[in-house]
């Protein structure tokens, strides 16, 4: 939502599953962005809509995907799926690392696509006086 704030002429689309549809449209209803931004089911073990590439990628944002491992393979199908179907399309990938089953996820990512950059972030510290840091992934298709 933010980006569809930001860059007035850019296009957004949400992806979730469906049982997420109805929370993410009031938001967007409360958003005042409808022209700019909408919401597509996208369940990553069935095949991608049609009309969720009807228009090119040229940045597919993945926020906080990585922390289940059996879904990795899923979402790097999903992602090859979408980038074959937008050459040149970036991945921004943000990633708070919670445990290492989720190696599994950059595996697999690295048979698809190259790393083209990695920056870490602190976001300050939790409840606990714990660290919280965020890595930021960018990705492009081989």
């Amino acid at each position: 939502m933010a980006l569809a704030s930001l860059y007035k002429k850019c296009h957004v689309t949400l992806t979730d599953l469906p049982l997420a549809e109805e929370i993410i449209v009031k938001n967007l209803e409360c958003s005042c962005l409808q022209g700019n931004i909408n919401f597509k089911p996208l369940d990553w073990d069935q095949n991608i809509p049609e009309n969720l590439t009807a228009k090119p990628i040229g940045l597919i944002v993945v926020a906080d995907c990585t922390y289940n491992a059996s879904s990795a393979p899923s979402l790097v199908r999903v992602l090859v799926e979408l980038s074959s179907r937008s050459p040149g399309a970036l991945i921004l990938l943000a990633h708070k690392r919670r445990h290492d089953s989720e190696d599994v996820f950059f595996r697999l990512m690295d048979k698809s696509f190259r790393k083209i950059e990695q920056i870490q972030r602190t976001l300050g510290t939790d409840s606990n006086a714990e660290t919280t840091n965020v890595d930021i992934y960018i990705f492009q298709l081989f």
